[in-house]
C-alpha cells in the first residue's frame, strides 16, 4: 500500500472541488485569496508512516518563500498511522473531510477585513509576528492608533534574533505611511506581490488580488 498515493486521492477528492491546489507533489494544499491562503497540510511523522492535519490561516504581507502557519492549530484526532492495522484509507478520506469543513470555516470566518482584526483584538503579540500582522491589517482598515500600537510593540521589543530586527524595520518604513492611507496600502502591495513572487505562486493582476 502507498500510503501518499492514499493521502493524494483523499485530499483531491475533498479540496479540489473546493478550489484548493496542491503545491507540487507534496502533502501541501492552498487555498489563494490573493494576499491570504488557507493551507491544508497533511503532516508527515518521522516515526511512522501516516499523517496529521494541519490547516491555518497564511498572510502574505511578509516576504518569505514558504507557507506560514499564521493562525493555526493541529487538528484534534492525532496521527492517523498507516501500519496499525487499521483502514487506513477510510481515516484519511475522513481527515480529508475534516479539511475541507475547515476551510469553508476558515473562508467564512476570515471572509472580511473586520473579521480579520477582530481575531487579533484577543491575542497578546508579545512584539512579534502577532502583533505585526494586526498592525498592518489595522493600517489597511484605516485604525491608525490600533496600528501604531501594534507597530511599536514590535519596536519596544527586546531584539534577540535576525529576523526580529529585520521586522522591527518594517515596522519602521510601514509607520511612516500610516498618515497616507495610498502610500500604506502601495506598501502592503508591494510586499503581497514579493511574497506571492517567492512562494512561486501565479501571477495576478492588483484587481484580482482584492487587497482592502
Amino acid at each position: 500500500m502507498d500510503h501518499n498515493k492514499l493521502i493524494t486521492a483523499a485530499a483531491k477528492k475533498a479540496l479540489a472541488p473546493l478550489g484548493l491546489i496542491q503545491q507540487g507533489k507534496s502533502r501541501l494544499w492552498y487555498d489563494d485569496h490573493g494576499w491570504w491562503a488557507i493551507v491544508v497540510e497533511f503532516q508527515p511523522s518521522s516515526w511512522d508512516r501516516g499523517s496529521y492535519l494541519n490547516v491555518a490561516l497564511s498572510w502574505m504581507l511578509y516576504e518569505r518563500d514558504h507557507w506560514t502557519f499564521d493562525i493555526c492549530k493541529r487538528e484534534e484526532g492525532g496521527f492517523r498511522s498507516a501500519t496499525s492495522g487499521d483502514d487506513f484509507e477510510a481515516a484519511i478520506n475522513e481527515l480529508a473531510a475534516r479539511a475541507a469543513r475547515r476551510v469553508l470555516e476558515y473562508r467564512e470566518l476570515f471572509s472580511a477585513l473586520d473579521q480579520m482584526c477582530k481575531h487579533y483584538d484577543t491575542v497578546d503579540g508579545h512584539g512579534g509576528w502577532p502583533d505585526y500582522y494586526a498592525g498592518v491589517l489595522a493600517g489597511l482598515r484605516g485604525d491608525r492608533e490600533a496600528a501604531e500600537r501594534r507597530f511599536s510593540s514590535v519596536l519596544a521589543a527586546d531584539e534577540r534574533t535576525t529576523w526580529h530586527r529585520a521586522l522591527q524595520f518594517r515596522c519602521q518604513d510601514l509607520m511612516r505611511f500610516l498618515s497616507e492611507p495610498a502610500f500604506f496600502r502601495d506598501s502592503v502591495l508591494g510586499i503581497v506581490l514579493r511574497c506571492r513572487s517567492g512562494r512561486c505562486l501565479p501571477d495576478l493582476p492588483e484587481h484580482e488580488i482584492m487587497l482592502p
